[in-house]
């Protein structure tokens, strides 16, 4: 019996429901006609949610954003994800992370969303990633110095961090 996995994953959901002020109204992206309802925000093109409420490992953010009725976020347009990090959240520790939706789990290099199983566009990279084994899980990252960028993390429950997901 799988008690235990069960409960930590219910205990992870109750510690980072996203807070939800009854008065915050859904907003309309007018060019595509798509609401997007709280605790999601535009940025950009993409309606996101920011879960900065406690760290998570990659697979315990899948769930999450699936709870949420999302899915972790694959960002359209880099700079846009970064700018608005970079106003939003400058003040999190040095090393803080945010997971994203891709992965190279399945194949070493070969780095696919998880949620619509398309290919990376590499230009999404702030850095080339690493080929090293444990580093399989993209992540937008902090190094304390004003600045985010978009780079590979491990996924493992030992190395956790915050997570971003975005609206269906």
């Amino acid at each position: 019996m799988r008690v235990l996995p069960v409960l930590s994953l219910l205990t992870t959901l109750v510690y980072c429901e996203p807070e939800v002020n009854s008065h915050v109204e859904a907003q309309v992206n007018n060019k595509r006609n798509i609401v997007c309802e709280p605790p999601f925000k535009w940025v950009g093109e993409d309606c996101l949610y920011f879960n900065y409420r406690k760290q998570i490992d990659f697979y315990t953010s899948l769930w999450l954003c699936r709870s949420l009725t999302g899915y972790m976020a694959e960002p359209t347009n880099r700079d846009v994800l970064l700018k608005y990090m970079e106003e939003n959240y400058k003040e999190l520790p040095v090393r803080t992370h945010f997971f994203l939706g891709a992965s190279d789990i399945k194949k070493e290099g070969q780095w696919t969303w998880e949620s619509s199983k398309g290919k990376v566009d590499p230009s999404i990279w702030s850095e080339k990633p690493m080929r090293e084994d444990g580093e399989n899980c993209m992540a937008v990252i902090y190094n304390g110095d004003g600045k985010f960028k978009i780079n590979d993390e491990p996924c493992d429950n030992n190395f956790n961090g915050y997570t971003i997901c975005e609206q269906h």
